[in-house]
């Protein structure tokens, strides 16, 4: 019988994460052109395997589910999930009883709210 030991698991996860990293980096750094720019390749490409390792973290660990959150982690910050603006972020991530994907779709509808509420006081700010 085989038998897979915890370290054994972690080295193929990391395995398996970088090479999805490598996978979507293109779609990523095209879609978020600005912040590549801001810190650059390598750092674009460290951030994705943290986004993918974070998903994992939640249970995430569908491909279109970690692109989706990696997405979500490049629209909200570099710290996401535990960023003292974005309590709620971890809120969400913590909630067993939701599924993945409706742990997505909270996080980018509070996502929205966020960035919303932001421009709407900088449009009033320029008033």
């Amino acid at each position: 019988m085989l038998n897979i030991r915890v370290e054994q698991m972690r080295v193929f996860e990391r395995a398996i994460d970088l090479r999805f990293a490598e996978e979507i980096y293109p779609e990523i750094s095209a879609r978020w052109q600005k912040v590549l720019q801001e810190i650059g390749e390598d750092a674009m490409r460290a951030r994705l395997l943290g986004a993918i390792r974070d998903a994992r973290q939640f249970g995430i660990i569908t491909k279109n589910h970690q692109a989706r959150f990696a997405n979500i982690h490049f629209a909200i910050g570099p710290s996401f999930p535990s960023q003292q603006d974005t309590p709620w972020a971890l809120e969400i991530l913590q909630r067993k009883e939701l599924s993945p994907q409706s742990h997505l779709d909270l996080l980018v509808n509070h996502a929205a709210n966020q960035i919303l509420s932001k421009l709407i006081k900088l449009v009033e700010e320029e008033n």
